[in-house]
């Protein structure tokens, strides 16, 4: 069995009093935070500029889907590099196809450096550069043409001769 409790009138007036109050207070609030902030539709719109401002990149002014695509997908990609060079007037050459000119002083692309490092003629042309030291005198050659007088010496150098076959003799023994 429950006990039920009924005000009074005085109880019910004041009741309603203070609800008076309270809703007088709350919507000077309200007023007061849409004189600060605006309504609700304009604080709507900052929004929504202000997500546009995040999603839009720094570099190529161009607008992301949403902020991990931005930071994560589209910053320092190839479509924002294309993007800075139309907005800058320039053609846009990709790394891979950026004409570089190697130690050796062979002019290709960027692309195809590591392979041709790796070529023969690389090395051929490298070795005049930097000089060529004999392996058995320890004499280095490093004048206009270090690549013929290094092939001369190897033949026409008795003593060179002499090392040579007494080295491929303690190799074979």
């Amino acid at each position: 069995m429950s006990i039920v409790i009924t005000p009074t009138r005085e109880e019910s007036i004041e009741a309603q009093r203070n609800a008076k109050i309270w809703g007088d207070e709350i919507e000077a609030r309200g007023k007061r935070y849409e004189e600060k902030h605006g309504t609700w539709s304009e604080m709507q719109s900052r929004f929504e500029a202000q997500m546009l401002s995040f999603r839009t990149c720094d570099l190529c002014r161009s607008v992301c889907r949403s902020l991990f695509h931005l930071d994560n997908k589209h910053r320092g990609s190839r479509e924002c590099e294309k993007q800075q060079a139309e907005n800058n007037g320039v053609v846009f050459v990709p790394p891979g196809k950026r004409l570089i000119v190697c130690e050796c002083g062979t002019r290709m692309f960027a692309e195809n450096l590591y392979r041709h490092q790796q070529t023969d003629s690389h090395k051929k042309r490298l070795k005049p550069k930097n000089g060529l030291t004999c392996k058995i005198c320890s004499i280095k050659f490093d004048g206009k043409r270090p690549l013929r007088d290094y092939k001369v010496h190897c033949k026409k150098s008795l003593r060179h001769k002499q090392k040579a076959a007494q080295l491929l003799c303690t190799l074979v023994v």
